[in-house]
């Protein structure tokens, strides 16, 4: 869900990415490789369900941070390339859904958010915990930064704008759910998008 609107600072070019990956465990050289193909400079990544706050090197010149409680759910990283491990960074572990880093680029400072939102089915105290948090972390970003937020938000926005006009590109897929609008209602509140809806997915990256 990046990102804000800015004014005259603007960041090198960056290629950014996120992904689901189910577990990290036997499969961080194949992460490091797919990241390398796609000539990902910073990829938020989620359900690792790697255990404790650590960072590691996982090849082709990747660095993993990572956030997690327990080997058997959750967890989440921010994979950087070699070249923005040059830059001055912040790491800021919030929890095994929710972890951030700041990367000072000289020209701009970006912040960067990974994050795993609770399922369908999880308690309403959970869900309203995550976005708290959530909320916080947005909150103390200066508003002349950067934000890109990459993760799994479990919900669906649709297909359409629907009230939305300015974080709804309108080429989002299906049918919103009451956890879709909520984070409508999040991203217009921070003046934030959600780029995956602006633009005309290939048929090969439908669903079916």
């Amino acid at each position: 869900m990046p990102a804000r609107n800015f004014n005259q600072k603007k960041p090198a070019h960056l290629r950014f990415g996120t992904i689901n990956i189910g577990t990290l465990t036997g499969r961080s050289r194949e992460l490091a490789q797919v990241l390398k193909k796609r000539n990902i400079d910073i990829a938020c990544v989620q359900e690792c369900k790697w255990t404790e706050s650590k960072a590691a090197e996982i090849g082709e010149g990747y660095k993993l941070f990572y956030c997690g409680e327990r080997a058997t759910r959750n967890g989440v990283a921010i994979a950087l390339s070699k070249h923005l491990l040059q830059s001055p960074y912040k790491i800021e572990r919030t929890s095994d859904r929710l972890m951030s880093i700041r990367i000072e680029l000289g020209t701009a400072d970006v912040n960067v958010v990974t994050c795993y939102a609770p399922q369908t089915g999880c308690s309403d105290e959970t869900k309203n915990e995550f976005w708290d948090k959530l909320d916080r972390i947005i909150r103390t970003i200066a508003p002349d930064e950067h934000i890109l937020i990459g993760g799994d938000l479990n919900s669906h926005v649709g297909s359409n704008r629907g009230g939305y006009p300015q974080c709804h590109g309108g080429q989002g897929l299906g049918v919103r759910n009451d956890d879709g609008i909520h984070i409508l209602n999040f991203a217009a509140a921070h003046n934030l998008a959600v780029t995956n809806t602006f633009f005309k997915k290939r048929p090969s990256h439908l669903a079916t």
